[in-house]
């Protein structure tokens, strides 16, 4: 188990997630865009679509682009899902509560390290560093509670894993807890941990994770001191 002291909490998603939502009474919305590039974190999408609608206890929407940083195409689904629905005698607005926040993604990178570093900042993390080819499926959720990842089958140059976890509050405890299940079919830790030490002496991040950690792994096959 890994802690730290240091508060900036991932659960940040968790608590910007709205609990109750009024709005007036909608009728049905659709908006489809389209653009040759656009601009995130200062990295180019090329060809991209994005669609917005509303449900009938929610909304929806999906984003895609041909070519993303690291050379390769992504495809992003969003749905704001609403449990509850009602309507106000005072205003005769609509409220939404009990909200969850349904995500896909899917893509594939030619360049995986360049990929992850463009859209999050990090760099030499282990497995990515060492890596080029990289396909993604993940499906996941967030509530009020945690974060949630359903299912996510992640295949890095010729290696396969399929990862499954979650992000939650630990009540009186000051981080929250990640448990992750990782099943892969190999695992190289030789180049695993030298990727680590690669990087602890350039990261600028540093400090230890700002969660407790439980993770539970299955490794078909394994490489530990070129054994």
């Amino acid at each position: 188990k890994t802690s730290s002291d240091k508060a900036a909490s991932p659960m940040a998603v968790t608590q910007a997630l709205p609990k109750v939502l009024e709005l007036p009474v909608l009728g049905k919305v659709k908006l489809d865009l389209s653009f040759p590039g656009m601009l995130y974190n200062a990295q180019r999408f090329e060809a991209v679509t994005v669609s917005v609608a509303n449900q009938d206890k929610g909304f929806s929407g999906a984003f895609s682009a041909n070519d993303m940083p690291g050379k390769g195409p992504v495809k992003v689904d969003v749905a704001l899902i609403y449990g509850e629905k009602s309507v106000s005698k005072n205003t005769g607005r609509v409220i939404y509560s009990n909200p969850r926040l349904n995500v896909g993604v899917r893509g594939q990178s030619q360049n995986l390290p360049i990929m992850v570093k463009s859209l999050s900042g990090m760099d030499g993390l282990p497995l990515i560093s060492t890596a080029k080819v990289g396909v993604f499926d993940a499906q996941a959720h967030v509530t009020p509670k945690g974060l949630y990842l359903d299912d996510a089958t992640v295949n890095i140059d010729k290696d396969a894993f399929s990862v499954k976890g979650s992000l939650e509050g630990q009540g009186e405890a000051a981080l929250p807890l990640l448990k992750a299940n990782v099943v892969a079919d190999n695992m190289d830790f030789d180049t695993i941990m030298g990727a680590q030490k690669g990087a602890s002496g350039s990261s600028k991040a540093g400090g230890a994770m700002p969660f407790d950690v439980e993770l539970d792994a299955t490794v078909h096959k394994a490489i530990l001191s070129g054994q």
